[in-house]
């Protein structure tokens, strides 16, 4: 793309109108509303990835993770030197991931209380209190009061 703004041709040169930021920046702040190609593609591959976490079913998912996800947190770990440059790929994103998945609740039965990413607006996802606090309760299942 930038390129074909400020490329220069052999017998003369673009002018360069404004910066790659302005490009861009979204319409209503003043840019001209460009994707930036970079975090649009990682944003793409995040998303592939937590598709072959969630949906464990699809052919794609059973491929990727017969090849590389034998255990379910294989994804968090570094790629292998010998992965297709398809996984590397993907787990170049997993940042992306890491930072903002969180377990849906529902009924809490499957939900750790202390171990897994469930609470939205945390730092990190998981209960910051002591322990101690909530005793010996292990799924968000205990905490939540059933209505009869």
């Amino acid at each position: 793309m930038a390129r074909f703004w400020w490329g220069a041709d052999e017998n003369q040169r673009k002018i360069h109108w404004t910066n790659w930021n302005a490009f861009t920046e979204v319409k209503g702040k003043g840019g001209l509303g460009f994707r930036d190609l970079e975090m649009f593609n990682t944003a793409l591959l995040a998303k592939q990835l937590c598709r072959i976490i969630v949906m464990p079913n699809r052919l794609v998912s059973r491929v990727m993770r017969a090849k590389y996800m034998k255990r379910e947190l294989d994804w968090m770990r570094q790629a292998p030197t010998s992965a297709s440059y398809l996984w590397k790929s993907l787990l170049s994103a997993r940042f992306l991931l890491i930072n903002g998945i969180r377990k849906q609740v529902g009924d809490g039965s499957t939900i750790k209380v202390w171990q897994d990413r469930w609470i939205p607006g945390s730092r990190d996802g998981r209960v910051e209190k002591d322990r101690a606090a909530l005793g010996s309760i292990q799924y968000v299942k205990d905490l939540i009061k059933q209505e009869q």
